[in-house]
């Protein structure tokens, strides 16, 4: 089965879900209305960590090569937004839910 579905109907779940998650997580399925948990809870504490790392090593080797801060942040704020885009589509590739 495909992740991030319904188990019941197969229902898409919004990927605006993956912003909500934390330990008791529950969610409805807007088709066939059952309340649904994910499997296993993805936590985003580890996320936070490799996006401050994603975010300032590229500032930081910039910086040491080339002293230029406002194309230093530009190039960090570029690589966050990439690392966040990249985490949540991994997250949305393999969250599995089951119904309550």
């Amino acid at each position: 089965m495909e992740k991030f579905r319904c188990p019941n109907c197969g229902n898409k779940i919004p990927m605006t879900e993956l912003l909500n998650f934390k330990r008791s997580h529950q969610t409805k399925c807007e088709k066939c209305q059952a309340n649904l948990r994910p499997k296993k809870i993805k936590s985003w504490n580890f996320g936070f960590g490799l996006g401050f790392l994603a975010v300032a090593v590229p500032v930081k080797i910039y910086w040491y090569y080339n002293r230029d801060f406002l194309v230093g942040m530009s190039l960090g704020l570029l690589c966050g937004i990439l690392f966040i885009t990249l985490f949540i589509l991994y997250l949305y590739k393999v969250t599995e839910f089951e119904e309550i």
